[in-house]
């Protein structure tokens, strides 16, 4: 991921099968300098983006 700032943030994200379904696993990192509020509000954003991940891949677009 880029930042604004041009900064680049390495996330890892793992898909794993599970029969006929899958698991994705997002770690999302806390960077130096973040504050707890800032942090909170990232893992909020990755939350929403999985819950619209998960809506399109029951759902379909």
């Amino acid at each position: 991921m880029t930042l604004p700032s041009g900064e680049s943030v390495y996330n890892p994200v793992r898909v794993i099968a599970d029969g006929e379904s899958c698991e994705v696993v997002f770690t999302i990192r806390r960077r130096p300098g973040i504050s707890e509020a800032d942090f909170a509000g990232d893992a909020a954003a990755v939350a929403a983006d999985l819950a619209a991940l998960k809506r399109i891949a029951e759902n379909g677009c």
